[in-house]
């Protein structure tokens, strides 16, 4: 009897994903959709402005600060 049960619970555990399974399925690649304010902010940049610094003005560096000293990048414009 126990060696049946045993089969059963083995065969009942094969049948179900695991939880690792079912995650991968669902993560998505995609994306997340840009915020009205974002765009907002896009379209009314100067043109060539790669991000908007803490002190409001605009910064055209392409580094990877590009708002050094001006109160850190409060929003980069460019991809």
């Amino acid at each position: 009897m126990k060696k049946i049960i045993s089969i059963i619970a083995v065969a009942a555990f094969a049948a179900v994903p695991s939880f690792a399974q079912t995650q991968s399925k669902t993560k998505s690649t995609a994306k997340p959709a840009e915020s009205r304010a974002a765009k907002k902010a896009k379209a009314s940049a100067p043109d060539g402005a790669t991000a908007i610094c803490g002190d409001r003005s605009y910064s055209f560096s392409k580094s990877k600060n590009p708002c050094s000293g001006r109160g850190g990048v409060v929003q980069l414009l460019s991809d």
